[in-house]
């Protein structure tokens, strides 16, 4: 289903279901493979064919592969899920997000001096772009409003 066609009983439940702040998290996640989604389609990029049996049969029954479906072949073969992440694996993926100059320390610097609260978020992009998105002033979490506002502005 598209995410406009969600029905106020599923945002009550939504909200029944998880704690407030976390409702931005799940709705935001939802946006991101959307907008994943939509870009693989203008890329051309096919589903990868050995997930898609998988994501068939969590998705059930009235589920399609969409656009992106239809550039996978007809000889679609469902493989053994990969195995389980041991700790060593665990291990370094910590340490590659860690280290001096990783994963945390890039996204620190490109996200320097980005607002995080919506009252900042909307000056900067009234300045930037002309525009303040006071849509902004629903988000609670900084992480979320910072985002938004770099890839807004």
């Amino acid at each position: 289903r598209m995410p406009c066609e969600i029905t106020a009983d599923e945002v009550t439940t939504l909200r029944a279901t998880v704690a407030k702040g976390d409702v931005e998290w799940v709705v935001a996640a939802a946006t991101m493979f959307g907008s994943f989604n939509k870009l693989m389609d203008g890329l051309g990029v096919p589903l990868e064919s050995n997930t898609v049996p998988e994501t068939a049969e969590l998705m059930g029954a009235g589920w399609s592969a969409g656009k992106a479906g239809q550039m996978l072949t007809a000889n679609i073969v469902l493989t053994a899920p990969p195995a389980v992440d041991d700790w060593r694996l665990c291990l370094k993926v910590l340490w590659l997000g860690l280290k001096p100059g990783g994963v945390a320390a890039t996204t620190a610097r490109l996200l320097h001096g980005m607002p995080s609260t919506a009252a900042e978020a909307s000056q900067l992009l009234q300045r930037t772009v002309g525009h303040s998105f006071p849509i902004l002033a629903h988000l609670t979490h900084s992480k979320l409003i910072c985002g938004l506002t770099t890839v807004i502005s």
